[in-house]
């Protein structure tokens, strides 16, 4: 398999978390969730700290993406690996 699946689900990742970052930067504005400056923080004024639900959906959809591919399919014939990357990241992602 050359490079252009590797690159395509890339792209696809790069461009899902892209799209997700304006609208979660809303949302964390809304509901508060924000990082303020203080000493404990290098942020010189609030940040949004929603960014990590973009990099998960981003890797979500690349991973959905990916299992459609064929030249994905050996990955994803024995989902023990794939499972256990989502279960990681979800972990990750729940606790920040």
């Amino acid at each position: 398999m050359g490079p252009l699946p590797y690159l395509f689900v890339m792209a696809v990742a790069v461009i899902a978390t892209a799209i997700s970052v304006p609208p979660l930067r809303i949302l964390s504005r809304k509901i508060g969730a924000m990082a303020q400056p203080g000493d404990r923080t290098v942020h010189a004024k609030p940040t949004p700290i929603l960014g990590g639900t973009a990099l998960f959906i981003g890797l979500l959809v690349a991973l959905a993406v990916a299992w459609r591919l064929p030249e994905f399919g050996p990955v994803f014939d024995a989902p023990g690996n794939v499972l256990g990357v989502i279960a990681a990241a979800t972990v990750i992602w729940l606790t920040g």
